[in-house]
């Protein structure tokens, strides 16, 4: 193992543990058995609290299959439950939430489409979900003024927040700007500056510069359906508010419409900020406990919504871990398909295609 590779396990690590210790120290001030009360309180009503989270994955995967070029040679169903396989590593690995998209294509290939396509697709609704996450965000900040502009403790933490979706959205910007680039061509630059795995590179340039050439094309050729997409990935992070007001009807806690949106959408801001420790570990528990605090509610409610959260997530983790399981005891692709060179949007579509 390289010096590198060991500081960057070593560095995941130690922002693994700092993740860990926050949770536990959250844990214990809140106290386990107010917490158990409190869980108690929702009874079944947990049945009832998945249902916003069927939606939510159930609008991104319809997103996503807008953002192909070509509608995928796979059913809506299958889409869902190669999504699921790839988000299972979204929600575990610190990648950015990036680490699942290269799985998503790999599997996609075994319903014959290629995998510099497959990949294309998901990097671009990739970018549309983090778009609709800034306007989510934002959102939230102007709910959080409308609903509780007394809490003046609030004031720092909403400028804050705006002040790093700002920047987060030049970010963003850039990553957009590259896409059009070609992702794949920078990283060539990149490695060739460093001479580092350029050789294995070089070995998959052909892939490579379809998968730009394809991303390339869905944005150019697509533009109507990837606002679609973008409508419904923001629709999709607005249920993370209807999540959490079922949370807080079975608890009884009183709060408002407009200060529950104002809660999702900042805690998923707190979310995104840890998204290089697994899970988010620590920073979405924290969001929560001091939003709960800010609009005068005690931190077990908010510790309790974290972790029935977290049930939630390792209840859908768990269940995109089942379909990779299944999707790796099947063997090879069903189908090989020839990719054509990428001399146009059209060269791009995979064979053969289900009518939109």
């Amino acid at each position: 193992m390289t010096s590198a590779r060991r500081l960057a396990l070593a560095l995941k690590l130690l922002l693994f543990l700092v993740g860990a210790g926050t949770f536990a120290l959250l844990v214990a001030r809140t106290g386990p058995g107010p917490l158990w009360e409190r869980l108690r309180g929702m009874g079944w009503g947990f049945a009832l609290f998945l249902l916003p989270s069927c939606g939510i994955y159930a609008l991104d995967c319809v997103g996503w299959r807008l953002c192909f070029l070509d509608p995928p040679p796979v059913g809506l169903g299958r889409l869902f439950l190669v999504r699921m396989a790839g988000e299972s590593l979204n929600q575990t690995l610190p990648a950015a939430s990036m680490g699942g998209e290269p799985l998503k294509a790999l599997l996609l290939r075994r319903f014959g489409l290629p995998a510099p396509v497959g990949l294309a697709s998901a990097i671009v609704a990739r970018t549309g979900i983090t778009i609709a996450h800034a306007l989510f965000v934002l959102s939230g900040i102007a709910a959080a003024v409308f609903a509780g502009g007394e809490r003046r403790e609030l004031g720092p933490t909403l400028l804050g927040i705006a002040a790093v979706t700002a920047l987060g959205s030049g970010l963003l910007y850039g990553f957009y700007r590259s896409q059009n680039y070609g992702l794949g061509r920078l990283l060539g630059l990149v490695l060739g500056k460093v001479r580092l795995g350029h050789s294995t590179f070089l070995a998959h340039r052909e892939s490579v510069e379809r998968f730009d050439e394809a991303v390339r094309a869905i944005w150019r050729a697509r533009r109507r359906r990837l606002v679609v997409a973008g409508a419904l990935f923001y629709l999709s992070w607005c249920l993370e508010a209807l999540e959490l007001g079922v949370f807080v009807h079975l608890l009884g806690l009183g709060l408002t419409a407009p200060t529950v949106f104002a809660v999702a959408a900042l805690a998923s801001a707190a979310k995104a900020a840890g998204v290089l420790i697994p899970g988010s570990l620590g920073a979405q528990e924290g969001g929560y406990v001091f939003l709960f605090a800010a609009y005068g509610l005690d931190q077990v409610a908010g510790m309790g919504f974290s972790l029935v959260r977290r049930a939630r997530e390792l209840l859908w983790i768990a269940v995109g871990l089942c379909v990779l399981g299944a999707f790796g005891l099947r063997g090879g692709p069903r189908r090989s398909v020839d990719l054509p060179a990428p001399s146009s949007p059209e060269s791009l579509s995979s064979a053969p295609q289900e009518a939109a």
